[in-house]
């Protein structure tokens, strides 16, 4: 079924950086290890669908549950 998603921030988690040695690992990861990741889950307040957003750093702003 098609839904005009609303979609409201449900939670937010910060894994920081590792200040332990990486190695064997691929760029991509290197970069979660030695930047740290914020991840966001969103849930659609009408038909509850969840996405998840994951960023490079600490990108969390204040406030609670703000719509996209």
């Amino acid at each position: 079924m098609w839904c005009k998603h609303n979609w409201v921030r449900i939670a937010v988690t910060y894994a920081p950086p590792t200040d332990g040695k990486v190695e064997g690992v691929n760029l991509a990861v290197f970069e979660k290890f030695y930047k740290g990741v914020t991840t966001i889950l969103w849930e659609c307040s009408l038909c509850k669908e969840i996405r998840k957003e994951e960023m490079l750093g600490k990108q969390v702003e204040g406030g609670s549950n703000e719509t996209e």
